[in-house]
């Protein structure tokens, strides 16, 4: 009788497709090694409803170190997996186009993959991928998670980012495999392990949200039902949101007030009386993640006590709040979100709360509709608005936001502007001057704009306050030879010594090309003292003496001299007056008299100088090299030098202090004056890109926005962007059966009449079985059954 019963249970369970809820610890594990796997082909169907922002819902592993990987990132679905080869570059993935799947109704999923083609169904939905290495077998023959693994198994396999799956899953099918029957029946069979309690009753939250989207609300909550004392207070809920700051709830009574509120992602309860003694409480970080938090806050008798997420704390109060003698009338006033409209110094709540308990009794959205404002500004549903997904902030800026726009924090970077868009280093000490420099000092430069400072001397030739026609502010580059050099000291390559030239303070040759462009003038003298030893050899040849480009091309003319000349600066007057009349260096005469060829070499296309090769016959002589010295600026860095200038006014712009901290003469009262803003800067969504991200339209300037998935991915289907509101849900309506029999009124029912009630039982179920086959054939659950992968040439 008891195999019949868990028969039974087992086929009307099958029958209804009854879902499983999983609480974010519970979830199932399945032994591959026990049934066949195809290496080439991958089929993965389930059906999902949550209200959480993240959560693993299939992990599948291989003894090859092969995985696939099904999941929820941020409210969409996202899908990747291992064939082989390098980790990075063997690892395949798509990104669902539909996002908020977290909005408590029922999304279908269907993965196949064929070799390196893989496609991924959403709710009609299709985004399709071609892995672009040469593997195609996907190895998963060790073992199967369903809705999440053990903390131990995430650290194992090395999955990071990722939590445990935490809503209803229903219909999961792995191949050929349904998952859920035998976690339904309690069976352990087929080497399927359920860790931790799996629920069968699958509800909506829908009726238990309320969603906040103004800070500016304040809704007045009902007192009807609740304790009317005024030294008692007591609330539950669930919150989350995106925004660091917002009052929760606040109690006010005749003389005192309590305030539950995040500050700075920080929750704080706090009990105040009208005298302003204060008592505070604080717990957690980083509560603006998105993630549900789950706070009890209470006062009670000579104590508060505030839990959040598992932790816990208490604090007695002030005795002064205790001895105020607070009558039970005038009952206190409760809000949610702001304390009244008229408040404006803290902003309310913007974000989800569920399952709100205040005073012990349960507030829903229908308590609250009587107040003002409530229908345009609270919703049933949970819908965050992420301004910060993807990160709209550059160079690794930090993004956050309140309820209508973003902020990028810059101060951990080497960069600044609305999206930390622009380097905080200038590109030349030009633009030092123009934001106040006037003295001459060590400086960080970022000619590229690539977040990569180097140091550089800026030589300020007069004071910022008198600045004359001829006044120049040189951008200095120093190197490994800057003092006079025998030719002879250097190490002898062939029939020349050759001496490298490595410039100094970080300067990468990049930034030294870009510093160059950027400026309008460049120059580096070059000199060589000679002793019976030639330069050029000219005009007969060949050269003693060259140097080396900054692309490391032979330069045969010196210092003062046009380029490409093969000529000294002696030997461009005319007529040449070098020593020697027949020559066009001084030091080709090669006389025992100590000579010398210098000048400056002025080829932007050619600086700076990276290495000079001397003949083994100049071992006597010496060289110098100057440094590399640029100023001015060219018309494009012209307009951003005037945009400085008017910025700095009469004080020393704060990032100057920042970029030449070795500035020391200048005046104390502008030091002192120096602004230092250290609050982001909001930046609003533009209406042609990042508003695409959520606005409710199919318009052309929308299409072309980045909703794509990465290695080569396309998508087709009707994208609705947020509006899911025509979904239907596929959930079963739960019905209960009730049904009494009074012992007293009859007999009990004979054998015969047992086996005949449970034969008809059987034969109805057979019944269903089948007309649920017929139906399931021309009926699925899954819009997109089976898929099938892009086509690729042959050889693909």
């Amino acid at each position: 009788m008891k195999s019949i019963l868990y028969l039974v249970v087992f086929i009307v369970k099958e029958i209804l497709g009854t879902p499983v809820a999983l609480n974010g610890d519970a979830f199932i594990s399945f032994d591959l090694k026990s049934i066949p796997t195809n290496p080439r082909q991958s089929i993965v169907q389930l059906r999902f409803r949550t209200i959480h922002p993240n959560g693993l819902l299939v992990f599948s592993k291989g003894t090859k170190g092969h995985f696939l990987r099904l999941e929820i990132v941020q409210g969409r679905l996202h899908y990747s997996s291992y064939l082989g080869g390098s980790h990075q570059g063997g690892i395949s993935t798509i990104n669902s186009p539909r996002n908020y799947l977290n909005d408590d109704k029922w999304h279908s999923v269907t993965l196949t993959r064929e070799g390196r083609k893989s496609v991924l169904c959403v709710d009609k939905i299709v985004a399709s991928n071609i892995f672009q290495g040469d593997y195609k077998d996907l190895d998963l023959d060790d073992v199967l998670y369903v809705g999440g693994m053990s903390a131990e198994s995430y650290q194992r396999f090395r999955v990071t980012a990722t939590r445990n799956f935490h809503g209803c899953l229903g219909d999961v099918k792995y191949g050929s495999t349904s998952i859920l029957p035998a976690a339904m029946t309690g069976i352990n069979i087929n080497d399927f392990t359920i860790h931790g309690q799996v629920s069968f009753k699958c509800r909506s939250k829908a009726n238990h949200i309320i969603s906040s989207t103004n800070p500016n609300l304040s809704v007045r909550i009902p007192y009807r039902g609740m304790s009317a004392t005024n030294s008692f207070f007591t609330t539950s809920l669930q919150f989350r949101t995106l925004i660091k700051e917002g009052l929760l709830i606040s109690f006010i009574a005749p003389k005192l007030k309590l305030h539950l509120l995040l500050s700075n992602s920080v929750l704080v309860f706090d009990v105040t009386s009208i005298h302003g003694y204060k008592t505070e409480l604080r717990l957690g970080s980083n509560l603006d993640d998105g993630e549900w938090h789950k706070l009890t806050a209470s006062l009670a008798g000579s104590e508060i006590r505030l839990a959040l997420d598992g932790q816990v704390k208490t604090k007695p109060v002030n005795y002064t709040l205790l001895i105020m003698g607070s009558p039970n009338k005038p009952r206190p006033k409760i809000f949610l979100g702001k304390e009244s409209r008229r408040e404006t110094t803290v902003l309310g709540f913007v974000g989800c709360i569920l399952d709100l308990k205040i005073q012990n009794r349960e507030i829903t959205l229908k308590d609250l509709s009587k107040s003002r404002n409530v229908q345009s500004a609270v919703m049933r549903s949970c819908r965050l608005d992420n301004y910060c997904d993807p990160n709209p902030c550059k160079n690794e800026g930090r993004c956050s936001q309140d309820w209508k726009q973003f902020y990028c924090n810059c101060d951990h970077t080497h960069y600044e502007g609305q999206i930390c868009e622009m380097s905080v280093y200038k590109p030349t000490c030009e633009h030092y001057r123009a934001m106040g420099l006037h003295t001459s000092a060590l400086c960080l430069l970022d000619s590229k704009g690539a977040g990569n400072p180097y140091t550089a001397l800026c030589n300020v030739t007069s004071s910022a306050r008198n600045v004359t026609s001829t006044s120049r502010t040189y951008t200095i580059i120093t190197h490994n030879k800057m003092t006079e050099t025998p030719v002879g000291n250097a190490k002898l390559t062939g029939a020349f010594y050759k001496h490298e030239i490595t410039y100094t303070g970080s300067a990468r040759m990049d930034q030294i090309k870009a510093l160059i462009q950027k400026s309008k003038h460049c120059r580096q003298y070059i000199r060589f003292h000679c002793f019976g030893s030639k330069l050029l050899n000219t005009p007969r040849g060949p050269s003693h003496a060259f140097w080396l480009s900054r692309d490391r091309h032979m330069q045969h003319y010196w210092g003062g001299a046009e380029p490409g000349s093969s000529k000294c600066a002696c030997g461009m007057t005319e007529p040449p007056s070098c020593a020697g009349s027949a020559k066009f260096c001084n030091c080709d005469v090669r006389d025992r008299i100590w000579r010398v060829d210098a000048g400056y070499l002025q080829d932007k296309n050619t600086l700076p100088v990276t290495a000079l090769l001397f003949n083994k016959k100049s071992k006597r002589s010496d060289f110098t090299l100057g440094p590399l010295e640029c100023w001015g600026n060219n018309d494009d860095e012209r307009s951003e030098q005037i945009m400085d200038e008017k910025r700095r006014g009469n004080e020393i712009d704060n990032r100057l202090t920042r970029a030449c901290p070795s500035v020391t003469k200048m005046e104390k009262q502008l030091r002192e004056s120096t602004p230092v803003n250290t609050t982001p800067r909001p930046t609003l969504k533009s209406p042609d890109n990042i508003s695409c991200v959520t606005a409710k339209t199919t318009s052309p300037q929308c299409q072309n926005v980045s909703n794509t998935v990465e290695n080569n991915t396309t998508i087709t289907g009707n994208v609705d962007h947020g509006n899911f509101s025509q979904n239907t849900s596929l959930q079963a309506n739960e019905t209960t059966l009730e049904t009494s029999v009074d012992e007293d009124e009859g007999p009990a029912l004979s054998t015969t009449a047992i086996v005949m009630i449970t034969v008809g039982l059987i034969t109805v179920i057979v019944l269903l079985i089948v007309f649920d086959r017929i139906n399931r054939k021309y009926k699925s659950p899954f819009p997109c059954k089976f898929v099938g992968a892009p086509k690729i040439h042959v050889g693909d």
